[in-house]
């Protein structure tokens, strides 16, 4: 695997230079993102198996998940970890007009913005149209979608599948999991993604951290 990801990865960062989907670099280091947070009962678990290891996340959140749990996101934010902007609750973003996308990132980032600055977004879905695209530059924003992703909010949250995980990351990959409520195998399935990294020689750390050490 090269360093911006597999083949398909490749193709699509040069179709969509707007979006960021790896960070070249020779740093032995990952973007580990979570989506769909924070959570009163998962998130911290997930804090706690961040903390553990050493590792630092961008948590792209709910803005009405991080409104009812504010404390979760401070703590989130002292230890070190980035914010990013999900929209308001978890919808496919593409089935937005561009009226409503704007004001949902826009109410989104007011709560967020409360807790320390955010200028990352990644599409509910995983989807996002060219409208909506050429209006995040002037909303502050860039999209981030990632290289190294299996569909872990369906599958069950395990070893096996945090094996499978680390298995397609490399340096400069933008690592994509899912948190927030329900999901109470994901603290265990970053611990065993975190070991089989380290494994690897890689970090874990934020999509920021890479691109301003990197650039």
């Amino acid at each position: 695997m090269s360093r911006r990801g597999p083949w398909p990865v490749r193709a699509l960062a040069r179709r969509f230079p707007d979006v960021l989907f790896a960070v070249p670099t020779a740093r032995p280091a990952v973007a580990l993102t979570l989506d769909d947070g924070p959570d009163p009962e998962v998130t911290p678990g997930i804090l706690d198996v961040l903390a553990a290891a050493g590792a630092r996340a961008t948590l792209f959140m709910l803005g009405e998940a991080a409104l009812a749990h504010g404390p979760v996101v401070d703590r989130a934010v002292a230890e070190g970890h980035e914010l990013g902007n999900h929209g308001w609750r978890d919808r496919p973003t593409r089935r937005l007009p561009l009226p409503a996308f704007v004001d949902d990132l826009g109410q989104t980032h007011a709560v967020l913005s409360a807790h320390a600055p955010v200028s990352l977004m990644r599409p509910g879905s995983g989807l996002i149209r060219r409208d909506q695209r050429e209006a995040l530059p002037g909303l502050g924003y860039r999209c981030v979608l990632g290289s190294a992703y299996l569909p872990d909010a369906q599958l069950p949250q395990g070893p096996r599948l945090a094996g499978a995980l680390a298995g397609l990351a490399a340096p400069g990959a933008i690592v994509i999991l899912h948190e927030g409520a329900g999901r109470i195998g994901a603290p265990a399935m970053i611990a065993a993604l975190l070991e089989r990294l380290a494994a690897r020689g890689l970090a874990a750390t934020t999509v920021g951290d890479l691109l301003r050490r990197d650039a």
